[in-house]
């Protein structure tokens, strides 16, 4: 499928709408080395399951949208796996990301400083990131600022050949949790700072 791919449509709480994979075939979003490979943005409950993305700048973008499910989906050969960090309306909530593989274009060991990589990055509230193999981005895993950042937990996931942050726990309100990780080759483990309120636990 051609880029860029645009979801409008919602589902209902308890009536998601699906977008699944087929069979035992794979479906290959790519982004031909475009900006963006899929846009749902300002939707709710919608789930992947079983999709495959490569070759753009941002692979999935999800902003305002709340009730989303990302799971056993593949991301290669991307700068940006899964963002979701504008939340304006306050409406970056409850998202479940699990059992994805995220394969990004940063070299270890590091020779370009801090780069503007990262495998996932979310603001809002309500979140669970977890099971998840994230490999060669800047961060692994962010949180991110705006009028929420709260009530995130990031948890047995699998992190390597990172050229910045393992974890960035960053512009935390309150009640974020970093724990039960594998972070290797990492050049900082897990960043907290800023902090605004607490607590964040690791």
């Amino acid at each position: 499928y051609s880029p860029p791919i645009h979801l409008d449509k919602s589902g209902e709480p308890g009536k998601p709408i699906v977008w699944r994979a087929a069979g035992d075939g794979e479906v290959v979003i790519d982004g031909q080395a475009g900006k963006r490979a899929l846009d749902a943005v300002g939707v709710h409950d919608v789930w992947f399951e079983g999709l495959a993305f490569r070759n753009a700048t941002y692979a999935m973008v999800t902003h305002e949208s709340e009730r989303i499910v990302i799971r056993r989906c593949r991301f290669t050969d991307v700068d940006f796996g899964i963002v979701a960090t504008k939340n304006e309306k306050e409406t970056v909530n409850d998202y479940f990301i699990t059992d994805n593989r995220l394969e990004g274009r940063s070299t270890w060991p590091r020779s370009q400083g801090i780069e503007d990589r990262r495998g996932i990055q979310i603001a809002g509230s309500g979140h669970v990131v977890a099971y998840n193999y994230i490999h060669g981005f800047g961060d692994a895993l962010d949180t991110f600022q705006g009028p929420r950042c709260e009530a995130i937990d990031f948890h047995n996931n699998d992190c390597d050949l990172l050229t910045d942050d393992g974890c960035e726990m960053d512009y935390s309100k309150r009640n974020t949790r970093c724990f039960e990780n594998r972070f290797t080759n990492v050049y900082q483990g897990i960043s907290v700072q800023p902090v605004y309120g607490g607590p964040v636990y690791i």
